[in-house]
């Protein structure tokens, strides 16, 4: 399910607002985002996915703040490469990829604490922007099972990328659950 919300984004004292409005909820039929769930460590990177169902002229991306209590335009990505950051947004923070006018990818660096949240691909359609499903980033310390990041497949089943020793991944509503018990690789 997404929510279809209209947009406002106004300026004050060179600042950026951005206010959803709640329009009512429809089914996901245009945009799916992979993984849910992406646990990674901090200083580390993240992929994020976005597939269109249909080609569309660019994304734009957001993050919702649990901390901040609101969404920041991040950027909007067209297909040809072509990016516009938003406000206090850099180069070397974020950056996105269009393999296709259907598939495009947001990519995160140098990961800390503060980037924690909800970050959703979202397009505009008869002037309303409809997002995707979302992928929940929680950035944490140092683990002790090394720099890896784990998500939730679509089957339910935990990912990990990287190398060292592995823990036992369970998957629950879209989130990784660590266990005890370790397996080297």
């Amino acid at each position: 399910i997404l929510i279809k919300m209209l947009l406002f984004l106004s300026q004050a004292n060179n600042s950026s607002f951005l206010s959803l409005f709640h329009l009512g909820f429809y089914a996901n039929l245009l945009i799916t985002q992979t993984p849910k769930h992406i646990t990674a460590q901090a200083g580390n990177g993240a992929q994020l996915l976005c597939e269109l169902r249909r080609e569309h002229a660019g994304v734009y991306w957001y993050r919702w703040s649990q901390e901040k209590q609101n969404f920041e335009f991040l950027m909007f990505s067209s297909p040809m490469g072509k990016a516009t950051y938003g406000t206090n947004m850099s180069q070397e923070k974020f950056s996105a990829h269009g393999a296709s006018a259907h598939t495009y990818s947001l990519h995160i660096s140098h990961l800390h604490a503060s980037d924690n949240g909800i970050y959703y691909c979202s397009i505009s359609q008869s002037s309303q922007l409809i997002l995707g499903t979302g992928t929940r980033l929680s950035v944490g310390k140092h683990q002790p099972w090394g720099s890896k990041m784990y998500h939730c497949d679509e089957q339910g089943q935990g990912v990990m990328h990287g190398s060292g020793p592995f823990p036992i991944l369970r998957c629950k509503d879209g989130a990784v659950r660590f266990e005890e018990t370790y397996e080297t690789g």
